[in-house]
C-alpha cells in the first residue's frame, strides 16, 4: 500500500460567448464567506439530483456530467448552465450545493519540459492541491492530508489503493486551467476521489482521474476499516454518481525482471520524499515509474494513460527498484498507441506498485505549443 489521499469536490459549468467561466465570489482575508439559503448536502444527494442511467440528466439547473457509457470528456460544455457556488475563498470555491470544489492554476515556466508542456506529475500534483484544498474548505481537514478529527484521534490515515488518469491535451505556459473535485464512497469502507480538468478560458477537456481511498493505521501501519464516527463527517459530502470513467479492471501483471524493457536501480526513499503522513507521497511513485521509461518512448510519444494499483508503502531510507516492459511490438513511424507494464518494488523483495501506461504519438510538429497529440 502507500501514498497520501484526501477528500474531494465536484463538476459544473457556466459558458459565456469568450468561453467558460465559473461565477464566483470575492473572499475577505482569505476566509470562506457563506451565501444564505445554502441547501444541505444532503438535501443535494436527495432524489432532485438523480442520475439516469445512460442518460444525461439535467434538474434544477445543473448538468451531471457522468453516466453510465458516456465520456465526460466529449460532451458539450457551452451551455448555458445555472450555477451559484455554496462558498468561496481564496483560490477554490464549493459549487453544486457545496458538494463539488472547483479551484484554477496557471501553469507555470517550472512546471513545463522539454516539449513546452507540463507533465503527468505536474498534473497529480494539481489534482492532489485541489483535494486538498476541498478537505480544508469543507472544514474536516484535522491534521494531516485529508485526516478528519475522528481518524486523527483513532490514528487513521487515508491511503490511494488505485489511481486512474486519462489526459486529453497537456496544459503549456500560461494556461490557466480549472479542476472539478469530488467524494463518493467505495464499499464498505473506502472512498473514491475523482477529479475533471479543464482549461478555464476554453472549457475544452484536459483530463479526467479516479482515484479510490482507504484508511490506515498510522501506528500499526495497516489497514483498518472506516469507523461509524469518521463516516457521520465525510458522508454528508458525498456526490453519490456513476465514476466519471470506468473502471479498468485489466489485471496488471507482474513483470519478470529478467524480461524487462528497462530496469533502474540506485532509488532511495529520502525526508524530502515523504508528506506530512509520514510515507512517500502517491505522486514520487509515479516520477519513479516513469524514471525507468525507454528514451525512445518518452522522446517520440506523449503519455495518454496511467493506472497504477498502490500494494505496499515505502518508508524512508528504503531503496526501490522500478522495471518497465514495453508490450508488443514498436514500429517507431507508426501512429498506434504503446503500452508499458511497470513494477516498483523494494531492493529487498516487496512490490510496491504495479502500474501500466499508454503512449501516443507526440504532437504535431505544426501544433508543438498547444499540447494537441496526433
Amino acid at each position: 500500500m502507500a501514498a497520501a489521499a484526501v477528500l474531494a469536490g465536484e463538476v459544473c459549468v457556466k459558458s459565456t460567448k469568450l468561453g467558460l467561466k465559473s461565477k464566483r465570489y470575492t473572499s475577505f482575508s482569505g476566509r470562506m464567506r457563506v451565501k444564505a439559503g445554502l441547501q444541505s448536502a444532503q438535501e443535494i444527494n436527495g432524489s432532485k439530483n438523480s442520475l439516469k442511467t445512460g442518460s444525461l440528466t439535467v434538474e434544477d439547473g445543473f448538468l451531471s456530467l457522468v453516466s453510465v457509457g458516456i465520456n465526460p470528456m466529449l460532451l458539450e460544455t457551452s451551455r448555458q448552465i445555472k450555477e451559484e457556488p455554496a462558498y468561496a475563498f481564496d483560490g477554490g470555491e464549493l459549487v453544486h450545493g457545496g458538494l463539488i470544489f472547483r479551484q484554477s492554476f496557471s501553469i507555470r515556466s517550472y512546471e513545463v519540459g522539454a516539449d513546452k508542456t507540463c507533465s503527468m506529475v505536474t498534473v497529480m500534483n494539481h489534482l492532489q492541491e485541489t483535494s486538498l484544498n476541498h478537505a480544508r474548505v469543507t472544514g474536516v481537514l484535522h491534521d494531516g492530508f485529508g485526516v478528519t478529527q475522528e481518524m486523527s484521534k483513532r490514528g487513521l490515515v487515508w491511503v490511494v489503493a488505485k489511481l486512474q488518469v486519462v489526459v486529453e491535451r497537456y496544459p503549456v505556459w500560461e494556461d490557466v486551467v480549472e479542476i472539478d473535485s469530488w467524494v463518493s464512497s467505495a464499499g464498505k469502507h473506502g472512498m473514491r476521489r475523482e477529479w475533471y480538468f479543464r482549461d478555464a478560458r476554453t472549457g475544452r477537456a484536459i483530463a479526467s482521474a479516479s482515484s479510490t481511498l482507504v484508511m490506515m493505521n498510522r501506528h500499526t501501519r495497516r489497514l483498518s476499516k472506516m469507523p461509524e464516527e469518521v463516516k457521520a463527517e465525510i458522508t454528508p459530502f458525498f456526490f453519490e454518481r456513476e465514476s466519471i470513467m470506468p473502471d479498468d479492471d485489466k489485471k496488471l501483471s507482474k513483470i519478470d525482471e529478467e524480461e524487462s524493457t528497462n530496469v533502474l536501480t540506485g532509488l532511495k526513499a529520502r525526508w524530502t520524499d515523504l508528506d506530512c503522513n509520514q510515507h512517500v507521497n502517491n505522486v514520487k511513485y509515479i516520477h519513479w515509474l516513469l524514471n525507468s521509461v525507454p528514451a525512445s518512448i518518452m522522446e517520440s510519444r506523449v503519455l495518454v494513460g496511467l493506472v497504477m494499483e498502490y500494494r505496499k508503502e515505502c518508508q524512508k531510507g528504503e531503496e526501490v527498484r522500478s522495471l518497465t516492459t514495453i508490450e508488443g511490438h514498436v514500429d517507431a513511424d507508426a501512429d498506434d498507441d504503446v503500452e508499458c507494464s511497470h513494477l516498483l518494488r523494494l531492493e529487498s523483495g516487496p512490490e510496491l506498485v504495479r502500474g501500466r501506461t499508454t503512449w501516443r504519438s507526440r504532437p504535431l510538429a505544426n501544433s508543438a505549443n498547444t499540447g494537441e497529440f496526433a
